[in-house]
């Protein structure tokens, strides 16, 4: 079940990427050498705002081991500055 979303705050960021292997079911082509695929994570410590999501009349509150999805936003701008930061982007080159 989806409870929603909490605002927290970055702590700590690991200084180095984590890689895993990722075993798939494709078989190798001749353009693809393996089915292994390796993934770079970095380890972050979020503090959460709250530790309660509600949907509805439910309640989960947040526990050590549970899993979950973090979108960090490193910042926030409308949507003009963001074209116009774009824009002069193509225009520096």
């Amino acid at each position: 079940m989806v409870y929603g979303t909490l605002s927290g705050r970055v702590k700590d960021i690991s200084p180095d990427a984590i890689f895993t292997i990722s075993y798939t079911n494709i078989l190798p082509t001749p353009d693809v050498k393996s089915n292994n695929a390796k993934t770079g994570t970095y380890e972050v410590t979020i503090q959460p705002e709250s530790r309660e999501l509600t949907a509805g009349k439910q309640k989960c509150t947040l526990q050590l081991g549970m899993e979950g999805r973090a979108d960090i936003i490193s910042r926030q701008e409308t949507v003009l500055k963001f074209i116009l930061r774009k824009a002069r982007l193509l225009t520096d080159l």
